[in-house]
């Protein structure tokens, strides 16, 4: 599973600190990562969700997280931005751009 080194790293933990986390054995994870086992089920759940990342994208499936098609540079770089912001500050981000596009919130969320 070269998607666990890849998230870890850029998480900036060591394999140690995540294995604590997880509350899972450093040696299960460790091997997890080195490709020598898989993880169950339960655990992979547990991996996803400490990346905020969906099961097809951890194991590699290309349909991944939401399609968005093409983006120009703005509309990227404003979702890359997204991605620091707080909850709260998220919450006013989306009420913004529902107002200016005359939408509700929860057709975003649904």
């Amino acid at each position: 599973m070269l998607k666990l080194k890849q998230l870890r790293l850029q998480k900036g933990i060591t394999q140690k600190e995540l294995a604590k986390q997880l509350n899972i054995p450093y040696k299960n994870y460790n091997t997890y990562e080195l490709g020598y086992t898989t993880p169950d089920i339960s655990t992979l759940i547990k991996i996803a969700n400490f990346y905020h990342v969906s099961l097809d994208y951890l194991c590699g499936n290309k349909f991944h997280r939401l399609e968005l098609g093409f983006l120009s540079e703005n509309k990227e770089a404003i979702i890359k931005a997204v991605k620091d912001l707080t909850d709260i500050q998220s919450e006013k981000v989306l009420s913004y751009i529902c107002g200016m596009i005359d939408k509700k919130d929860d057709d975003f969320l649904k």
